[in-house]
């Protein structure tokens, strides 16, 4: 046990007091412990610091002025003491071997591997499983197979670091783009998982519903990496985020989950949209000028 890398679990949170004693107490139940727990609060309203103080020195509580996570996270890259640390909503939690099982595929991963990411189990909300798809850098040019809540080399993270200019959305994606762009690899582990609450609004939902905002941030995220992304690859990337394709996606999530009402609705609204304002034809012009810089 001692030839094992070190981990410290971070668990970043605002205002996620209800639920943060679960998240706490999954991680110092570990099967293989960490060698620290450290809750960062960024500028929590909700007595989360009272919370905490009820678990005493088993956990390291930073609390930030409230700038937002992207500034939140950086800042607890200077804090980490672990050669790898978890990050852990706030809201979620962890099967007991979690640090255990991720662990073990770093010991077999390559000299590369910085990430380590499970399947997850959803609940609350909504309740589903997901199991992640095998680690392709291809794939990742299209869209984001890596959730936050994965183990992750330290010394990779504090390389790339999280870049504010996401902070509206996607910054988790730019920073698992970041890595690989910097010759960093990852790889998934099946034996154990990461349990996520699902809420009726989330600000995940909110950025994936906001089509033309993640149309931006995918343009953005191109323009970034443009060794990265061929030609091909940035036209693939950005047909695959368009607002076209977005709008169809959209309808076709309502209408499976029986919204018939919400189906129309925003059937004639994306109409409307496509009739009156051409905005497609120049954005593929954009796109073209773009791709040929």
């Amino acid at each position: 046990m001692n030839n094992k890398p070190t981990v410290s679990v971070v668990i970043p949170t605002y205002n996620y007091g209800k639920y943060i004693k679960q998240a706490i107490e999954s991680a110092l139940n570990q099967t293989l412990p960490p060698c620290e727990v450290i809750v960062a609060d960024d500028g929590s309203t909700d007595g989360t610091d009272q919370i905490v103080a009820e678990f005493c020195d088993k956990v390291r509580y930073i609390r930030y002025e409230h700038k937002g996570i992207c500034h939140l996270r950086n800042a607890l890259l200077n804090e980490i003491k672990g050669e790898w640390f978890l990050n852990l909503d706030a809201d979620d939690y962890l099967a007991p071997d979690f640090i255990e099982q991720s662990i073990e595929e770093v010991m077999s991963g390559e000299e590369t591997l910085a990430v380590v990411y499970p399947d997850r189990t959803y609940f609350g909300a909504k309740n589903f499983e997901v199991i992640s798809e095998e680690f392709s850098v291809q794939k990742m040019k299209h869209r984001n197979l890596i959730v936050m809540n994965s183990l992750i080399n330290t010394a990779a993270a504090k390389s790339v670091g999280f870049d504010i200019a996401f902070a509206s959305g996607l910054e988790d994606y730019d920073f698992f783009m970041g890595l690989i762009n910097a010759g960093y690899t990852a790889k998934v582990q099946h034996k154990s998982r990461v349990f996520c609450r699902v809420h009726e609004k989330s600000r995940t939902s909110a950025i994936h519903n906001d089509i033309y905002r993640t149309n931006r941030l995918i343009k953005q995220m191109v323009v970034k990496y443009p060794k990265l992304f061929s030609k091909k690859e940035a036209r693939d990337a950005l047909d695959y985020y368009n607002v076209t394709t977005a709008m169809r996606m959209h309808i076709l999530q309502l209408l499976g989950a029986r919204h018939y009402l919400l189906t129309v609705l925003y059937a004639i609204k994306y109409f409307v949209i496509v009739l009156f304002h051409p905005w497609w034809i120049i954005g593929d012009i954009r796109r073209l000028k773009f791709l040929n810089k």
